[in-house]
């Protein structure tokens, strides 16, 4: 098993029938619940993603100590079972290597294998005037609502660059720079402009 997608098998192993049903709620619950049905023992190998912190198995609710090789967890099943594989997926700031160029000096906002992006709708416009620390907190937000799916709304403070010219109605000038601190909303990088047209923004300039 390689990805953590809610679905259901109904496959062979060496011969012998086996069923599965996979609920994957690792994104918002911190679980993957499996529930088979084998006809002969059989041995599961489950992908550990990088992404999910201190993973734990469970077998029919009662914790079991995990084996692991080369990533994943290794666990023989027999008849009916029900096995659980918790951790947590925690959002969190990533930057690229400094020789992508486009990127040096600029964070981005994940969550599990997800990107996240900031939408005119939610943050206002010229997003290339948004700054955020690395440092800032990560607060997780119900989904926002015209959207689909599960995943949380991310929320984090930053600063907005409002003056950059003294004479700021001409194109260039002598600098002046000032600043407004402002709350950020990033919602799934897959889910933008799906409510309206307007900027978008994945790399923000990092306040170092």
């Amino acid at each position: 098993m390689n990805m953590f997608i809610s679905s259901q098998w109904n496959t062979s192993v060496g011969g012998a029938a086996v069923k599965l049903d996979m609920q994957a709620e690792h994104m918002t619950g911190g679980k993957v619940t499996l529930t088979l049905e084998t006809e002969a023992p059989v041995e599961l190998r489950i992908r550990l993603p990088w992404y999910l912190r201190n993973p734990s198995l469970s077998r029919d609710d009662r914790e079991e100590p995990l084996t692991v090789e080369n990533g994943y967890a290794v666990v023989t099943v027999s008849g009916k079972t029900q096995l659980e594989i918790g951790g947590s997926v925690e959002a969190k700031f990533v930057a690229a290597n400094r020789n992508v160029r486009a990127d040096v000096g600029k964070v981005a906002l994940m969550k599990g294998p997800y990107v996240y992006c900031l939408e005119q709708v939610d943050n206002g416009d010229n997003l290339a005037s948004i700054f955020v620390s690395p440092a800032a907190p990560i607060e997780e937000l119900e989904p926002q609502q015209e959207l689909p799916g599960i995943l949380p709304t991310l929320q984090v403070p930053g600063r907005r660059l409002v003056q950059t010219i003294a004479q700021q109605d001409d194109l260039y000038g002598d600098p002046s720079f000032d600043v407004q601190d402002v709350t950020l909303k990033a919602i799934p990088y897959a889910l933008w402009c799906n409510r309206q047209s307007g900027e978008m923004l994945v790399w923000m300039h990092a306040q170092v």
